[in-house]
């Protein structure tokens, strides 16, 4: 069987796995109802049980497939980032689910926690325990897989930036966004700790995504999201380089995951193709095989562009 019959095969599957993880994000949503009761605490058994968190498990390890074994086209990639935004953002508040992983937004994992201590609750709910497990381990396995396949932001902020421009894509360096997002965190910290779920309804870009807020205060966070999308056009994925702390994280876990792009230095002619027609910073420090690299969201375009085959997504 020759490659591009055995690509197609690969595509085909991933096709079919995605049809049927829809289905079963419907059908399962009973059974995630039957499960969740505002009056008791549930078991690690029980939040093992919910649809949510496979999926999010199995898209994050499929989309790892995807670029292992083949070449990701801008189109395709594209077309998947809308998807997971659908499947992520859109489909469980349609089926109501309430889950581990209902809330949208990651930073829910981080948050949340902070504005329990603050009411006094010393302990934590197991929920928050779950999906931070969860996150880590995707990431450790492989070059932010979380971040990549199964955040709603991330995917419709990279779906906005391949809307073509006549105007030049802007790329910042990464250095200075890094230290914007890490002094925005450490800020932003002491601050929600002081007014609580205002500041985070305010700039929280995911809170639209709840599909069913009243608060008037949505108003401003649908505002944060036009920003945010507006800013995409232009710039790639600004809020995951400028503001999420999961994105921090997950970039720390990143330096030290087995499973990400990697240079095969026999095969490259320092050709820069690769750099020129990326939208991440990431690519010219693999190609100088740095040991700490900018966030490398995995979308496969140096792989793709790259004429000799000199990139790769493997250990």
């Amino acid at each position: 069987m020759n490659h591009v019959a055995r690509r197609g095969r690969w595509l085909m599957l991933l096709l079919i796995v995605t049809l049927v993880l829809l289905v079963q994000n419907f059908c399962l949503g009973s059974e995630d109802k039957m499960l969740w009761h505002p009056q008791r605490k549930l078991t690690l058994l029980e939040y093992l049980q919910y649809s949510r968190l496979w999926i999010t498990i199995l898209f994050g390890l499929g989309g790892a497939a995807l670029l292992m074994f083949i070449k990701m086209k801008r189109w395709l990639r594209g077309t998947l980032m809308v998807l997971v935004f659908c499947i992520f953002g859109i489909l469980p508040a349609l089926s109501g689910l309430r889950c581990a992983l209902r809330e949208p937004s990651p930073l829910c994992t981080l948050i949340k926690p902070i504005l329990i201590l603050k009411s006094g609750n010393p302990n934590l709910p197991l929920k928050f325990i779950v999906s931070i497990v969860a996150i880590g381990a995707l990431s450790l396995f492989g070059n932010k897989l979380f971040c990549s396949w199964v955040c709603p932001i991330g995917a419709i902020q990279e779906a906005v930036n391949y809307i073509p421009l006549r105007a030049q894509k802007i790329k910042l360096p990464f250095f200075w966004m890094n230290i914007i997002r890490a002094l925005l965190i450490i800020l932003f910290v002491p601050v929600l700790y002081l007014t609580g779920q205002i500041l985070y309804d305010l700039f929280n870009p995911f809170a639209p995504l709840r599909w069913g807020i009243s608060d008037p205060l949505a108003i401003y966070s649908l505002a944060f999201l036009g920003i945010t999308l507006v800013a995409s056009v232009y710039l790639y994925r600004p809020y995951c380089y400028l503001i999420c702390p999961i994105g921090i994280i997950t970039w720390i876990l990143e330096q030290v995951t087995p499973l990400k792009i990697r240079l095969n230095r026999e095969r490259c002619t320092d050709c820069r193709i690769c750099i020129e027609q990326t939208p991440c910073p990431t690519v010219e420090s693999i190609i100088q095989e740095k040991r700490i690299r900018p966030d490398c969201h995995c979308c496969g375009r140096c792989i793709e562009v790259c004429p000799t085959d000199a990139l790769q997504f493997r250990c």
